[in-house]
């Protein structure tokens, strides 16, 4: 669900080209040769990032060892990550593994059963939600309103003015069809619309639980393109995903989990200095399996 967020003043985000401008296949992967290229930028400035915002600011967001449960049913054992400043940070995992349910106790939707949360460098506390935007378990939005009356509705609350609205529906690519109902939009409109209600006011931090659902190849490019734009903005980008190629292509730092806890975290380049983000990212699988059974 969308968490309306406040942001100080209205600031239209600087536009770029997208990083990686080579031509996506129809499942929005990329070849191997630009997989290696990304790889070797990330390997030139991880050093150069981490100089600037990890040593002299502690991150936005910091979770040490959370646990989340419903029930009697553990669905997030042990999960810890750390997201700086200024960057995009991709959380990934295959259906189920507890992503969505991490990002729920980040805004506060879950109470964590165990570990710590800070937000911007202070203890947890639900008023630094004013600081951020999110889209949580899919688009929530009223049907019977257009999608410019449902971006309005989060300004209001957060007192934000016309301008607002049509800056964060042009920055989704919804400037043109506003007036109409958000129940007619296509699959793809109502994500780009949970996106449009996540960024608008430009929050410091925008938290985005697969952003690309729903999305053509071309819808997949331009949302890759925001949340670069968004980082290189001065604001802060967490997104959860199961495409591999989409993590690998857009974020700075990623984490990965497996089966509700954290198998790994920090810059891409660490996680697959070869390149070779799928062997690297099925490995942790086989890491898995050896854990539950020495455990």
């Amino acid at each position: 669900m969308p968490v309306p967020l406040a942001g100080a003043g209205i600031r239209r985000l600087r536009r770029r080209n997208p990083r990686d401008p080579a031509p996506e296949s129809p499942h929005g992967g990329m070849s191997p040769t630009a997989l290696a290229e990304r790889i070797d930028v990330m390997n030139e400035t991880t050093t150069h990032h981490m100089t600037r915002h990890h040593e002299t600011r502690p991150p936005v967001i910091a979770m040490d060892h959370v646990r989340a449960t419903f029930g009697r049913r553990t669905v997030v054992e042990d999960v810890s990550l750390h997201v700086r400043r200024g960057t995009v940070y991709g959380l990934l995992g295959p259906n189920g593994a507890g992503k969505s349910t991490t990002l729920s106790m980040l805004v506060g939707l879950v109470a964590p059963a165990a570990g710590d949360v800070t937000l911007f460098g202070k203890r947890w506390e639900r008023s630094s939600l004013a600081r951020v935007g999110a889209s949580i378990n899919g688009p929530a939005f009223y049907p019977h309103l257009s999608g410019r009356a449902n971006v309005r509705i989060h300004a209001d609350v957060l007192g934000l003015d016309g301008d607002a609205v049509d800056a964060a529906l042009g920055e989704v690519g919804l400037l043109d069809a506003a007036r109409a109902k958000a129940g007619r939009y296509s699959t793809g409109m109502k994500s780009r619309l949970a996106t449009a209600i996540a960024i608008v006011g430009n929050p410091e931090l925008v938290v985005l639980d697969e952003p690309q659902n729903g999305l053509d190849p071309a819808g997949i490019r331009y949302m890759r393109g925001l949340m670069r734009r968004i980082a290189d903005s001065g604001s802060t980008v967490l997104f959860s995903s199961h495409l591999l190629t989409e993590v690998a292509e857009t974020a700075d730092d990623i984490g990965c989990i497996v089966a509700g806890r954290t198998r790994f975290e920090g810059p891409l380049a660490d996680f697959a200095p070869n390149g070779d983000v799928e062997r690297a990212y099925f490995g942790l699988f086989d890491d898995a399996r050896s854990w539950e059974q020495a455990s």
